[in-house]
């Protein structure tokens, strides 16, 4: 490839890597605070690309502090992702109690606000998890790649070739689109699929401009399958809170029959997220069959 030279790829990791950087600085006020979801979701995607252009240009940085840096930044991911996922979650209680009636019936009011306090209080645990993560993060002040940044290995693998690896492993867990109760390969399939999307937008500068169509229809496919995903955590976590809950409420009051009133509610956030898991995947599986049709990945074989 004419641009596959040091000099460029050094450039992308600069660019990636202080970019990346510059976003976790500014957002890190705003995460302290707690008050704006948003910071919160910001520094986690730029968290998130930071670790993949780690991995990506891992070759023109020294071995041992990008061991380190790798590390330092999973864990801030990962404190930030369980925050995130509660926001998220929220938001979504929040526009569920927003519903008219008669969708949304006065009797199942009470499960959902119950279940909203219950994740109120544990947002406030995982803040102080976030604001530690966050502490140890700017304690090892990790400084631009680019200042340490050396030449590339002989044997060091190419852009072409980090993107074909990425590639093969999204199609080597394809078979379950054709099967929609394969919820953990649909969420392995989610996490290959981003990893493949993360690579190709590092990339993008060295393909041009037909490159960023197929990054666009691997960003649906990624949007699409994080929707899918939503809804298996939902389905996965409800039937858990309400055995939790009746458990705290026999703890409490001796018996069950003050959790029975929070029943509807639950049961109706289960066949609702149920409804839309369906919905959903539909929209995925349409979207990868007519990408399918309109041969995308022979054609990104071909742009590499």
């Amino acid at each position: 490839m004419a641009h596959d030279a040091d000099a460029d790829l050094l450039s992308l990791a600069h660019t990636a890597l202080l970019k990346r950087l510059q976003i976790l600085d500014k957002e890190a006020d705003g995460v302290r605070l707690g008050a704006d979801p948003e910071a919160v979701h910001r520094m986690r995607v730029a968290a998130r690309r930071l670790r993949c252009a780690l991995v990506l240009f891992a070759d023109h940085l020294p071995p041992k502090k990008c061991a380190r840096w790798l590390k330092e930044t999973r864990r801030l991911t990962r404190a930030l992702g369980a925050a995130r996922d509660t926001d998220v979650q929220l938001a979504f209680l929040d526009a569920v109690l927003q519903r008219p009636r008669p969708e949304l019936a006065a009797a199942t009011r009470p499960g959902i606000v119950r279940l909203r306090l219950r994740l109120q209080q544990r947002r406030q645990r995982q803040q102080v998890k976030v604001v530690a993560a966050l502490d140890r993060w700017q304690a090892h002040d990790v400084p631009s790649a680019l200042a340490h940044a050396h030449a590339r290995h002989a044997d060091a693998p190419t852009p072409s070739q980090q993107i074909a690896e990425r590639l093969a492993h999204v199609q080597a867990l394809a078979a379950c689109v054709d099967h929609p109760e394969q919820v953990a390969e649909l969420h392995a399939l989610r996490i290959a699929v981003k990893h493949l999307r993360y690579a190709m937008e590092f990339f993008a500068p060295l393909y041009g401009e037909p490159w960023l169509a197929s990054v666009a229809t691997i960003r649906t496919f990624q949007e699409q399958l994080g929707a899918v995903h939503d809804c298996d955590v939902w389905q996965e976590f409800l039937p858990v809170f309400a055995a939790d809950e009746r458990a705290r409420t026999l703890r409490y009051f001796g018996d069950t029959r003050a959790f029975h009133r929070l029943q509807p509610g639950l049961a109706y956030l289960q066949a609702d997220r149920a409804a839309q898991r369906q919905a959903c995947f539909a929209a995925f599986s349409d979207s990868w069959q007519r990408s399918a049709a309109d041969q995308l990945w022979r054609r990104l074989d071909a742009l590499r």
